[in-house]
């Protein structure tokens, strides 16, 4: 199964939410995905964003950020309203 990581448009949504949770934490692309256990070429990809994700990376990524999915959803869902 896959989500799409930026379900409402580039730049609005998850890859916006997944963006600012790592500045907020002053995480880079390399630790971020050392933390995760992705590669950081794929997590790369994700947040400009040329690929869609897959479900368990996106749970990896938001568990490295201490973030809940559902709260994570909900965070991008905000945004995108802003949007």
């Amino acid at each position: 199964m896959q989500v799409v990581c930026c379900p409402y448009g580039h730049d609005r949504g998850g890859c916006g939410t997944l963006r600012a949770e790592m500045a907020a934490r002053r995480i880079t692309y390399r630790q971020l995905a050392e933390r995760a256990g992705v590669p950081e070429r794929t997590l790369a990809r994700v947040l400009k964003p040329e690929r869609d994700i897959k479900i368990d990376t996106l749970v990896a990524l938001t568990k490295a950020l201490g973030i809940p999915l559902v709260v994570f959803i909900g965070q991008a869902e905000q945004l995108r309203d802003r949007l």
